[in-house]
């Protein structure tokens, strides 16, 4: 756009109408919820609104135009001076109409001429213009993505970042401590993965919900969803207490790195149950709109972490030097500030969905619990299956040795860095389906599809080559010896690769298909064939939208008996 700009000697190219809805927003001192708005705010309700112009103008067929009866009808300078005057006259730069209308008026003739060129050539001028311009719809939905993909996407990196300084931290220490932390994480990862498929299904109903106006069913929503995850995190908690050892048995038979595992183990133990809580209500409150309180929380837990690794881990400010168990130290405290940061926001601040305690001591229904399960049963046997995969992964590279296990570590932390984004759009794609389809657009939440899948292969292309470029660089921030740095090199071109079609499957099954929620999930499970990828789009078939609520809109009461 600066060298359009340039060419055209003004800044239209890039700074047009849109941007004058910014500038009288902003000369009337407009506010938005009592507050007023940025610039970026204001552009993006203009592009909105001339969307939608554009939409009925392209109804019109100029061809036809009148151009003599146009050319009489324009009014002079003169007087297109004295309205400017007039229309200003209360604004803080009452002269600026004038000035601006002054030197961007052209006569009769002038105008005679352009009219004359659009009748003439107005379809092809029409075909031009519309490969330009979005329809409303369109960028609407647009935009919605990007108010849930970019907050998530940050809070995603802000994650990676706080695991990379963890890595990082420990990495000084030596291949041991790094490869225990690493596989003890992927035993905590299994638990993470159960939890978000735990979000999976019941953000599927809350999107639903939500987008019939059903705030009541949303809470118990979050009420069921709350109630599970605690369950889990109870179960998996009293496992590591009770069987550290035997865990990492599990995952390597060297024994340095087992009795590391188990000094952070003991640690963990007490983690499941405030992040497995805190983290199924964050990415649950994105399903109602509020995807910057997984952004703000993040943040805060990043700070937290980083300065309590730092502490713990290399025994700073007078506390003992604590290495591995220190990492582990660090991020309890860390989850914990996650926790009360969640809840005192949804308990206390939150006005939009009123979830308050009162709402969580009643049981949801039985039949409440049933409707779950049918819709998020294949959410959870796919992440089951998706979590022991990448543990049965780890057992086997934990068992070739504590070089491997740290060469894979460093990989996976590059690779969540380089994938954010992905992650973002995934978490996008089903919320913005899922409250399209509760409102019963189904027609459009086909199209919303189509536009994510675009999206995933782009953003696919896009992280393979951040890999391919910075992911060898990261090798000189660790200690690692000469075999560990080849390792690394060798599995990093390997998920070159990989993220490319990793970005495709987790857009489209774990995003869009689930926003979807109907029965195309069961293509979800093993074996999963290529070919069955992208008909897995939201209620594709007829008979299958008599399982999804959606399809149904105002009918979701009866759905749920």
């Amino acid at each position: 756009s600066g060298i359009a700009m340039q060419v055209a000697k003004s800044s239209r190219p890039a700074s047009c109408t849109e941007h004058l809805f910014s500038h009288v927003l902003d000369m009337t001192h407009h506010r938005y919820n009592g507050k007023f708005q940025s610039h970026g705010f204001q552009v993006a309700i203009g592009t909105l609104t001339m969307c939608a112009f554009f939409d009925e103008f392209f109804k019109m067929d100029l061809s036809t135009l009148d151009v003599d009866a146009c050319v009489a009808a324009w009014p002079s300078l003169e007087a297109e001076q004295r309205r400017a005057l007039d229309l200003f006259r209360d604004f803080p730069v009452p002269e600026l109409g004038y000035t601006e209308i002054t030197k961007k008026w052209n006569d009769a003739e002038t105008v005679r001429v352009q009219l004359t060129r659009v009748k003439e050539n107005w379809p092809a001028f029409k075909a031009r213009l519309q490969a330009q311009c979005y329809p409303f719809e369109k960028m609407r939905a647009l935009f919605a993505a990007a108010g849930v993909m970019l907050p998530v996407a940050l809070q995603q990196a802000i994650n990676m970042g706080v695991n990379m300084m963890d890595t990082m931290m420990l990495g000084s220490f030596g291949e041991i401590q790094l490869s225990a932390s690493s596989l003890a994480n992927q035993y905590y990862n299994f638990f993470t993965i159960l939890c978000m498929g735990i979000i999976g299904g019941s953000s599927v109903l809350a999107a639903q919900y939500w987008g019939a106006g059903e705030k009541e069913k949303v809470r118990e929503t979050f009420n069921m969803a709350l109630r599970l995850s605690a369950g889990v995190a109870v179960l998996f908690m009293i496992l590591t207490w009770i069987f550290p050892g035997p865990i990492m048995s599990i995952y390597t038979s060297e024994e340095e790195v087992i009795v590391q595992g188990i000094r952070y183990l003991k640690i963990t133990a007490f983690i499941f149950v405030i992040h497995g809580t805190s983290l199924v209500a964050a990415q649950l409150m994105r399903s109602v709109g509020q995807a910057h309180l997984g952004l703000i929380v993040s943040i805060i837990s990043f700070v937290v972490n980083i300065g309590a690794n730092y502490i713990f881990i290399f025994g700073k400010f007078g506390m003992p030097r604590m290495e591995i168990a220190g990492a582990a130290l660090g991020t309890l405290i860390a989850r914990g500030a996650e926790f009360i940061t969640t809840f005192f926001y949804i308990l206390v601040k939150d006005k939009s969905l009123g979830l308050r305690i009162c709402h969580l001591i009643k049981s949801p229904s039985a039949a409440f619990y049933r409707s779950y399960f049918r819709l998020g049963a294949p959410v959870l046997v796919s992440d089951s299956l998706l979590g022991l995969g990448g543990n049965i992964v780890s057992v086997v590279l934990g068992h070739m040795g504590a070089a491997v296990v740290a060469s894979n570590a460093i990989c996976q932390v590059v690779d969540r860095l380089c994938t954010v984004v992905i992650q973002g759009v995934s978490n996008a794609s089903g919320i913005i389906t899922g409250q399209t389809l509760g409102m019963g657009n189904r027609k459009k939440a086909m199209e919303q599809g189509e536009t994510f899948y675009f999206f995933s292969i782009v953003f696919g292309l896009l992280s393979s080559l951040l890999v391919f470029l910075f992911g060898p660089l990261t090798v000189s921030v660790y200690t690692l010896n000469q075999e560990t740095v080849v390792l690394v090199h060798q599995m990093m071109n390997a998920y070159v690769v990989i993220v490319f079609f990793q970005a495709i499957q987790s857009v489209m099954t774990k995003g869009v298909l689930r926003g979807g929620a109907c029965r195309f999930q069961r293509n979800l499970l093993p074996p999963r064939r290529p070919q069955r990828l992208l008909p897995g789009l939201p209620c594709r078939q007829p008979q299958d939208s008599r399982t999804c609520l959606r399809c149904r809109g105002a009918d979701s009461r009866r759905h749920h008996g």
